[in-house]
């Protein structure tokens, strides 16, 4: 569109008789053929250079676009990974600590039994194994969150026993 343009070409034209000619009497009733020469000046020639850079930069934008899309449903996949594994990890060394803090409270009853021992003693091992438990279901918690994450960005069947 921005460069200058040459038609040729014929025009026919339908002219009817009338009773009463106006124009000239000689062509009434007669039809006309005319040929036709037509150039054309490009004189916005920089609307259409700036039409064609502008669709350049659309299709790049849209290209970025995608990209970014792209970066970003990876990023969280990754993070949602991570929060997977980080939990998974945490379920199993809470589990552990569980498990000593609570055998550690049945020595402190025992010595409490005896009398060798103090009861803050035995309240402290009980709260420390109750702060075990509790990071524990978060752990837990933070898992299903992380596996509900991975299935809402890719529908993925993730097996607990892992």
């Amino acid at each position: 569109m921005g460069y200058p343009m040459v038609g040729l070409g014929l025009n026919y034209s339908l002219i009817s008789k009338t009773q009463f000619p106006m124009g000239l009497p000689s062509m009434n009733g007669k039809d006309m053929i005319m040929p036709m020469v037509v150039v054309t000046l490009p004189v916005y020639r920089k609307k259409y250079n700036a039409m064609i850079s502008e669709s350049e930069l659309l299709a790049t934008a849209a290209s970025q676009n995608y990209q970014s899309a792209s970066n970003s449903l990876q990023a969280e996949y990754f993070q949602a990974v991570q929060l997977y594994q980080d939990a998974k990890r945490r379920i199993k060394l809470y589990d552990n600590q569980s498990q000593l803090a609570s055998k550690s409270l049945d020595l402190i009853l025992k010595n409490f039994s005896v009398s060798n021992s103090a009861l803050s003693d035995v309240l402290r091992a009980r709260q420390q194994t109750l702060d075990y438990e509790f990071k524990k279901v978060e752990a837990v918690a933070d898992f299903n969150t992380a596996i509900a994450w991975l299935n809402r960005l890719g529908n993925l069947d993730i097996n607990r026993n892992k």
